[in-house]
């Protein structure tokens, strides 16, 4: 495996600048800074979670975690779908990009509304058991537990 790498702030900023349009969004509770990509839908962002520490600006030089990507609902305030994991190693900008090209592409299939109670539907994974399909199910849950198939 490669070694992580060390990334500030300015640095992913400035890939960021170089290849989307992006905004910053202060998430209560997360200690990390997190950036909302527009999407043609007004409750619907890529949400890019950078794993850059909001106080020093640096990610830390080694450890485990990633660059995630998701497609964010805005009304229920949760990712929706398209989750993907960037490992933060010298080619982190090659792998990036193409994980955010693609959500682009794909968010439209997780733009869809409970049919039961209107609420958006997230896409879900299940917790136990062989099938490991994932499926959609209610945001409103357990409230409504309407489900769909991928």
């Amino acid at each position: 495996m490669s070694n992580y790498t060390e990334i500030s702030r300015d640095e992913f900023e400035s890939f960021l600048n170089d290849n989307v349009t992006f905004e910053t969004t202060d998430v209560a509770g997360v200690d990390e800074v997190v950036y909302d990509l527009p999407l043609p839908s007004d409750q619907h962002t890529i949400r890019v979670f950078s794993t850059i520490d909001k106080a020093s600006g640096r990610t830390r030089a080694c450890g485990s975690d990633a660059i995630r990507c998701v497609i964010w609902n805005h009304e229920a305030d949760q990712p929706v779908g398209g989750r993907s994991r960037t490992h933060r190693i010298e080619t982190w900008r090659s792998n990036l990009l193409p994980k955010i090209q693609s959500l682009y592409g794909e968010w439209r299939n997780y733009a869809q509304d409970c049919p039961d109670c209107g609420s958006p539907m997230c896409l879900r994974e299940p917790e136990t058991g062989d099938n490991w399909n994932p499926f959609f199910g209610c945001s409103a849950y357990p409230r409504c537990n309407s489900t769909l198939t991928v």
